[in-house]
């Protein structure tokens, strides 16, 4: 009984022995399958991240999807990956930071940043493809990932075909030799586990979050008013508007997308946390009828405006995209700088109602608040910055609000033109403990002992501005 027992397990060790070494022998002999199909997007398995920037091995990977998108075998770069360390970027922000820095568009660049694995790399990537219509796509990894990498991919649902970097760092036959034992060993694991199939918190979450998506859209299409609203996804936010479809989906993509694209570029890192809806109703018309109907509101403003309570923007379209722009900024603010005062929610939102392109850089324009401003500074009613700062949301938004609005845009769009903008948000937001109302950063920002004179200085710089202005608007 003992000697068919050691046989059993001899056979047992030999079968599991040439199962492994097979298995190996496939992902190595698969490492060299390189598809040469045309696909919409490539996305770009994470890997780590140094203080100093993308590790090689992740370099090697990035420059490889550059190398696709320049010779037009796709249009689109996804790049995956959370934050391995506390103080380091994220994988994918990294990623997209080298790729643009490379020349790469930033609007050809989608990332996601909340996975820790492979499988969560392609699940976040497999969203983000749909949201964006994306239906084909190239893995790109290091060659020895790539066996399991595919069958991940296939496995949540992507049309994904291989394309290994062939300038990986592991080169040597040690190098190698740990990176074949290292996916052989993920390979099995992944291949057993898929046939237990256990629910991790992650793959629940990953459920939740795509049901919450699809109820909330099912609830909107319950409301919506007629058969002439559409609805569309536009990252973060849900889009619905009762002009033609096309209509719509322009709007979406040309100025929400791009808003949202360049806020988040040079000021905002973390998307609102819910679900928010942009309504853009087609004409004033439209507008108050529909803010009655559907939210039991009567609209303050003709242009429209950002309903927390609501958890939505609701818009007057046909006055133009600028407020548009503005009330973005205002969940993003909140998502970003909770404790933000009103003077820089207002001023940088306000900032952006009349804004273009500039260096691939969101850039405000002169706009209609400046005679205002003009005068109220000719007849002495603008108070200092140490006391706009500090106002509080009852005091900014009381009796003097359109001279506060005007005062706080036009102090941003000095700092603007004088490329200090960018670096006084993140100085601020970094000190906002010891600096509630961003005074004090505003005077190391400039420089300036005497803010007394700088006041006065300002005034001149925006007595001399006028609203003779060439602009070159985002499409």
């Amino acid at each position: 009984m003992r000697k068919r027992a050691t046989k059993i397990l001899k056979i047992l060790i030999v079968v599991i022995v040439v199962a492994i070494s097979m298995t190996a022998l496939r992902i190595y002999t698969y490492s060299d399958n390189s598809s040469e199909t045309q696909a919409d997007a490539a996305v770009v398995l994470g890997a780590a991240v140094w203080s100093q920037g993308v590790s090689p091995v992740f370099r090697e990977r990035i420059n490889h999807a550059i190398d696709l998108y320049r010779r037009g075998r796709v249009h689109k770069i996804i790049f995956t990956g959370g934050q391995g360390n506390r103080n380091e970027p994220t994988e994918a922000a990294a990623a997209r930071a080298y790729a643009v820095s490379n020349g790469i568009s930033p609007s050809d660049i989608l990332i996601e940043q909340r996975s820790h694995t492979t499988y969560e790399n392609l699940v976040y990537a497999k969203q983000l493809a749909d949201v964006h219509g994306l239906k084909k796509v190239l893995i790109v990894s290091d060659p020895l990932h790539m066996k399991r990498a595919i069958a991940m991919a296939h496995d949540v649902g992507l049309d994904a075909y291989p394309s290994p970097t062939m300038t990986t760092r592991y080169t040597g036959f040690r190098s190698q030799g740990k990176e074949l034992a290292r996916e052989t060993f993920y390979y099995i694991g992944y291949t057993i586990s898929s046939f237990i199939q256990p629910t991790s918190v992650e793959s629940a979450t990953i459920v939740v979050e795509n049901t919450d998506l699809d109820n909330h859209i099912a609830q909107l299409k319950k409301r919506l008013p007629s058969k002439e609203f559409s609805i569309l996804v536009q990252p973060p936010f849900v889009v619905i508007g009762d002009e033609p479809e096309s209509v719509v989906r322009e709007r979406a993509e040309g100025t929400i997308k791009w808003a949202v694209e360049k806020l988040k570029q040079d000021f905002f890192k973390d998307d609102p946390k819910e679900i928010l809806d942009i309504w853009l109703f087609k004409d004033e018309a439209s507008y108050k009828k529909h803010t009655r109907l559907l939210f039991n509101d009567t609209p303050s403003t003709p242009y429209g405006y950002y309903s927390r309570s609501n958890k939505a923007l609701i818009m007057n379209i046909s006055t133009g995209g600028g407020t548009l722009v503005h009330e973005i900024v205002h969940p993003f603010i909140e998502a970003n700088f909770p404790a933000c005062p009103p003077w820089l929610n207002e001023g940088l939102g306000s900032l952006y109602e009349q804004c273009g392109e500039q260096d691939g850089h969101i850039h405000g324009f002169v706009n209609w608040r400046l005679p205002g401003l003009q005068r109220a500074i000719k007849a002495g009613e603008v108070g200092s910055f140490k006391d706009l700062m500090a106002m509080d949301v009852n005091a900014f938004y009381g009796d003097t609000r359109g001279v506060n609005y005007a005062q706080s845009r036009y102090l941003l769009y000095y700092l603007q033109q004088k490329g200090l903008l960018i670096t006084f948000y993140k100085e601020f937001h970094a000190n906002q403990k010891t600096d509630p109302t961003g005074y004090q950063t505003l005077k190391s920002i400039l420089r300036e002992s005497d803010m007394q004179q700088f006041e006065r200085k300002w005034q001149k710089f925006v007595l001399n501005l006028n609203e003779e202005f060439s602009l070159r608007l985002a499409n």
